[in-house]
């Protein structure tokens, strides 16, 4: 049967993309592994602390970006024993953590060895960024005002 992986057989992998719906620049990410869509269920804070669940399809036309990983020698047994694995690690939906983006990232990383950044950590380093570059802009201001206070006596 088309799209089933046999313990040979060498398939495509993608990473699909959509919009979640109310979200500004939030995103539901897929693992696309030969012909079937693997993905967690849950796309809101409002999904917080269900059981995580993956949903199996075959419609491409969910997605609006989608990006081939690489190739991958993995047989369906394999697959679904690693699914089991990460559900049973990842028992909870979290919109900010046991999420659809962390399945795509772990599975990338399992199978083919590449880290995709999920947007979780993205806006954590952005935060992070901020945060240090506002302390540094804090510590010019003040060092510059104590230079040129000191300066003026």
């Amino acid at each position: 049967k088309k799209g089933l992986m046999s313990a040979s057989s060498e398939v495509d992998v993608f990473l699909g993309k959509s919009r979640i719906q109310d979200q500004l620049i939030a995103e539901h990410w897929a693992i696309k592994v030969g012909d079937f869509w693997y993905e967690i269920a849950g796309t809101s804070k409002n999904d917080d602390n269900i059981d995580n669940m993956i949903e199996v399809h075959t419609d491409d036309a969910k997605y609006y970006e989608i990006r081939h990983l690489g190739k991958v020698c993995i047989s369906r047994e394999n697959l679904v024993q690693w699914n089991r694995r990460w559900l049973e690690n990842h028992s909870f939906y979290a919109f900010n953590g046991d999420n659809c983006q962390l399945y795509a990232k772990h599975f990338a990383w399992e199978f083919l060895g590449i880290n995709i950044g999920t947007q979780n950590e993205t806006i954590g380093n952005y935060a992070v960024g901020a945060g240090v570059g506002a302390m540094i802009v804090g510590f010019l201001a003040i060092a510059t005002g104590i230079f040129i206070k000191g300066n003026r006596h």
